[in-house]
């Protein structure tokens, strides 16, 4: 009996434990059985079990279930009975196994019930998810540079907690995004579906593009062209190792430290392709390049022949250069000239009609010494080339003065040609847009060149400048014959509007062998043109031609009459006849 019940026993104590873990227990009074969780208890104290402190005293057993009788009231488990514990308060004694449910406690091998103190629901004690957006990834590099077409996968070196706990890389997948060009990229980790963590965590790293070539640049002074080489220099680029030269598409040349290069071993007017490619390496250790854009260059066309220089000769306001026929195949000639006799600080001008032997050179500084020599040129699509100079020919400038060309008058200051309004001395000058002499006054020349005179001359009056110019026609326009200093009437607000000069246009209507003034005083040779306005010598004492009264000219002092210098008066008195235009005005 005692080795039976032994077995009863043991096997009720297999069926508590596998109850236990699974979470069946039995419910009182032929409830549905529950399921209390993985934590439940098992009981086998051989305690008394009892609802409301009965005792179960019986060693009965049922065989429904291989359970023993389910109490739910007061009574008492002893001996060797298998008991489901009811719902309050019993005990259990003995080698009882006890499966317990709501409120009772717990024995050694009990399996805990719903209720118990360890009968939590089991989902509630399952561990969730731990979230990574916390974390620090840390890749291989954070920065690189950067050329197009690279495609940038710094590896993820770790993913660490807080605490420098670092992930396994097989709870995890990595993406990037913006990798492909310049600016900043991300790294991004995310957490495998079911490997216990949840979330995803980022890292940026910066793309950065390095230099490049932006110009290159082959026109340099014409002396330094070749027909069988081409000397090009370009723009320095940021963190690039060096340069490669591509000529005609292939590499020619990798220049380290330097930004020019000189291409030998080229033919005459020959096009070359050039272009230029920087060169460095990415964080991944890749070389990345950039490539400028591709300019055309051509080689100069072979040099033409030796000139002879025949003479250097001052004609004013010039120095005129002669050379003799060069002969060969050229386009023109070049002349260089300098106050230097090594011809520092030159100046080129350039003779475009091959079949011209002299050239006058302008714009020279008065009474300096200058040199001069002479070369051809020959022009084709890779530019100029040139012969040898001549020798070198003296002279000095006299380059400053009045011209006359063709009738018209010009002014050269330094061999500069004066424009617009000047003064030579003390003297104002309006000279048009081509140079040519006007006239005391812009205005003066605005108000006559349109103007119509009875007889070959026109006389006009500056009161603004107190001048006298007197016009003849040459090739059907009014040109400056002279030009006086005169005296005009007085602006002086105190006095009568008859002392100021008046202003407009008339014929010359009479003349008088003098004239009177209000003081006494005689004024000469005297020339009507307005009322009792006239233009006549300076101020003399009453019938005297030799005491001065007054003789100032070049301001404001009569009393509307223009007074001259008294050969001045003189010529327009002998010269100007009647119906000849006067035109007076302030300009």
């Amino acid at each position: 009996m005692k080795r039976k019940l032994k077995v009863i026993l043991t096997l009720l104590l297999v069926i508590s434990v596998v109850m236990a873990y699974t979470g069946i227990s039995f419910a009182a009074d032929g409830e549905d059985v529950q399921t209390g969780g993985p934590s439940e208890e098992q009981v086998t104290d051989g305690t008394d079990t009892g609802t409301d402190g009965g005792q179960i005293g019986q060693q009965d057993t049922q065989e429904t279930g291989k359970t023993a009788d389910n109490e739910t009231d007061g009574g008492q488990t002893g001996g060797n009975d298998v008991v489901n514990e009811p719902a309050d308060g019993g005990q259990t004694g003995g080698n009882d196994v006890v499966n317990e449910p709501a409120g009772g406690e717990t024995g050694l091998l009990g399996a805990a019930g719903d209720g118990g103190p360890e009968g939590e629901d089991a989902a509630e004690n399952e561990t969730p998810d731990i979230d990574i957006s916390d974390y620090t990834v840390e890749l291989e590099y954070t920065e690189s540079l950067f050329a197009a077409g690279s495609v940038f996968k710094p590896d993820v070196v770790s993913v660490k907690d807080a605490d420098g706990v670092a992930l396994d890389p097989e709870v995890y997948d990595v993406s990037y995004t913006n990798n492909d060009k310049a600016g900043t990229a991300q790294a991004k980790v995310t957490a495998k579906k079911d490997s216990g963590y949840t979330g995803e965590a980022t890292a940026d790293f910066t793309l950065t593009y390095f230099g490049k070539v932006t110009s290159i640049s082959y026109k340099y002074a014409q002396d330094k062209r070749s027909s069988n080489s081409i000397y090009i220099k370009w723009n320095a680029a940021k963190k690039t190792t060096g340069y490669r030269l591509y000529l005609n598409g292939k590499l020619k040349a990798t220049v380290n430290g330097k930004t020019e290069y000189n291409i030998t071993g080229l033919k005459a007017n020959t096009a070359y392709k050039i272009k230029v490619q920087t060169y460095t390496d990415d964080a991944e250790g890749r070389e990345i390049t950039r490539t400028s854009n591709e300019v055309t260059v051509y080689t100069a066309p072979s040099a033409p022949g030796k000139v002879t220089i025949s003479s250097a000769k001052t004609v004013k306001p010039y120095v005129l250069v002669k050379w003799k026929q060069a002969s060969g195949t050229f386009n023109g000639y070049q002349i260089q000239y300098s106050t230097s006799s090594n011809f520092s600080g030159a100046k080129v001008l350039n003779v475009s009609n091959k079949a011209t032997v002299s050239k006058k050179v302008y714009n020279l500084t008065n009474n300096k010494k200058y040199y001069f020599r002479v070369r051809t040129y020959r022009k084709a699509k890779g530019g100029y080339s040139f012969g040898p100079w001549s020798s070198k020919k003296a002279a000095t400038a006299k380059s400053t003065g009045w011209m006359t060309y063709g009738g018209w008058k010009y002014y050269y200051r330094n061999g500069a040609l004066l424009k617009g309004q000047n003064t030579i001395g003390s003297e104002p000058y309006f000279f048009d847009s081509d140079g040519v002499y006007r006239g005391a006054s812009k205005g003066m020349w605005d108000n006559i060149k349109g103007a119509s005179s009875k007889t070959k001359y026109l006389v006009s009056i500056s009161i603004k400048y107190h001048r006298v110019n007197v016009f003849t026609k040459v090739k059907g326009v009014w040109t400056p014959k002279y030009q006086w200093k005169c005296a005009t009437g007085r602006n002086d607000s105190t006095k009568t509007k008859r002392q100021f000069t008046p202003r407009g246009s008339w014929l010359i209507s009479g003349k008088k062998l003098n004239y009177m003034t209000s003081d006494g005083h005689t004024a000469w040779l005297a020339t009507n043109f307005y009322k009792s306005c006239y233009m006549h010598s300076i101020i003399y004492k009453e019938n005297s031609k030799t005491e001065i009264l007054d003789g100032n000219l070049g301001d404001s002092r009569s009393g509307g009459c223009v007074r001259l210098a008294y050969k001045n008066a003189e010529w327009i008195f002998k010269n100007i006849k009647k119906g000849t235009r006067v035109v007076s005005y302030f300009l």
